[in-house]
């Protein structure tokens, strides 16, 4: 934590205890994130039936690689999977990461952690959920 404090342990032992005079800590250069349920657009492969598809013929997995690409007429990422969309980011994931990339953080890699099945009450039907590991350097 910083302001750091002597130990008083240490002192009571007559141990010469030394400050790092440094203010300076070195930001982060790489951050990992992995998503949750909260982080995916859930009804996305009920509403698009050739990813739909698309999806269910691949069998796309955990450990597959994807992309994620802006997209600004749905004001979201994208998940994709040669050139497919697959899945998107929730509004509250897609505010995160623009804020990441805001400061100067570009996505490296990115794959999918876990697929998760969920129950769309609409179409009554389980679609696939792809829940990303996501790779952000600051650049």
């Amino acid at each position: 934590s910083y302001p750091r404090q002597s130990f008083k342990t240490l002192e009571s032992l007559d141990i010469t205890v030394k400050e790092n005079p440094e203010n300076y800590f070195p930001p982060i250069k790489k951050r990992l994130l992995i998503m949750q349920l909260e982080d995916a657009y859930l009804s996305y492969l009920s509403r698009n039936t050739y990813s739909q598809k698309y999806v269910t013929k691949n069998k796309i997995m955990a450990g597959t690689t994807v992309q994620l690409k802006m997209d600004n007429n749905a004001k979201g990422y994208s998940i994709m999977h040669h050139n497919t969309i697959i899945g998107r980011t929730s509004k509250k994931f897609t505010h995160m990461l623009k804020h990441s990339v805001s400061r100067n953080y570009t996505i490296a890699d990115c794959e999918i952690e876990y697929v998760a099945k969920w129950f769309c009450k609409e179409t009554e039907q389980f679609n696939d959920i792809f829940l990303c590991r996501i790779m952000l350097i600051k650049e």
